[in-house]
């Protein structure tokens, strides 16, 4: 097999699968070629590539495969750039491709927007998925082959997320803000995470919880818990849900849900208070804590007599309390 090559300067451009089941470790793309195809350089050994500085369009599967651990991209390039050896739009905003060799990590996603088409695809996946409040859209087959997700959590966040669930299982589901997908009907390949889940959890920002995206029929759910004090909207559950799933509202909403439509058929309602800190607000990475008198003059330390308080995450997010000291 192909195991070297050495592109002329002044080449243009390369072909549809040029370079397929080749034995390449790395490749340089010459300045003048603007586009890598579909599969050019698929089911190779590919370990790394520098993306030269006229390179526009990158099809999902061009580079990216088991071996792949990095990627450099030519400074004059427009269209994209690096951070840790990780492909993204010039912007940092969009996550283009995670290489598949490489680690992942729930803090890469911190601070970008939108997480790409096929942006982890193939790749080994991680125990435990956080999508960090900053992110708004994340692309179908983003995640494409991830298995055995043991937790997927959709942080808490005002702004609705807009996005394709394509995970083959998770146990626990943590549900932050409104959900959207980006198509009218959902596939039934889209929906298999939900088969799975033992545990639904409906953060205090969701309004509705989407027919067919976290409601199906068939999941055996053993606990739903909602941190919202409004019930939410939401479609039906199936008859046995409504008998073999404990329904968990916060201290001081069972009336109103017992009012509901919906959620009044389950059996079994209880009310619990919930730690002040919910789902994956609890696993947040604190960036910095400032404090702040009633002159509204700000300090790393508390002051003596009444603070207000605010913590603000690595995702972006903060929160503010009152403090006495």
């Amino acid at each position: 097999k192909l195991a070297g090559v050495t592109f002329s300067p002044r080449l243009q451009s390369i072909g549809e699968r040029a370079f397929y089941n080749t034995a390449l470790t790395r490749v340089e793309i010459p300045d003048q070629v603007n586009a890598l195809p579909t599969g050019v350089f698929y089911s190779s050994r590919l370990r790394s590539a520098r993306i030269g500085r006229s390179v526009a369009s990158i099809a999902t599967d061009a580079l990216n495969g088991p071996a792949f651990e990095h990627y450099e991209v030519d400074e004059a390039n427009r269209r994209y750039s690096i951070r840790d050896g990780m492909l993204f739009s010039a912007s940092g905003k969009t996550l283009i491709s995670h290489p598949c060799a490489m680690s992942y990590s729930n803090e890469e996603l911190e601070g970008i927007d939108t997480i790409a088409d096929c942006a982890y695809k193939g790749c080994n996946p991680a125990s435990t998925l956080i999508i960090p409040a900053s992110v708004t859209m994340v692309h179908e087959n983003a995640f494409d082959g991830w298995r055995n997700l043991v937790e997927l959590r959709i942080a808490d966040a005002k702004t609705p997320l807009k996005f394709n669930p394509g995970f083959n299982a998770a146990n626990v589901f943590y549900v932050g803000r409104d959900v959207t997908t980006q198509k009218s009907v959902l596939q039934p390949g889209n929906m298999n995470i939900l088969k799975t889940v033992k545990k639904l959890v409906i953060g205090p920002n969701v309004n509705q919880v989407r027919a067919n995206m976290w409601v199906t029929q068939t999941t055996a759910y053993d606990t739903i818990e909602v941190h919202n004090m409004t019930p939410p909207a939401t479609s039906p559950f199936s008859d046995q849900q409504y008998v073999d799933t404990d329904l968990l509202v916060p201290e001081g909403s069972k009336e109103a849900y017992e009012a509901h439509t919906t959620w009044k058929k389950f059996w079994v309602i209880k009310e619990v208070q919930f730690s002040a800190l919910t789902g994956v607000e609890a696993t947040k990475k604190v960036r910095r804590v400032r404090y702040y008198n009633v002159a509204g003059v700000a300090s790393d330390e508390a002051f003596d007599g009444l603070n207000i308080v605010v913590t603000t995450y690595t995702d972006g997010t903060s929160t503010t309390t009152k403090m006495l000291k």
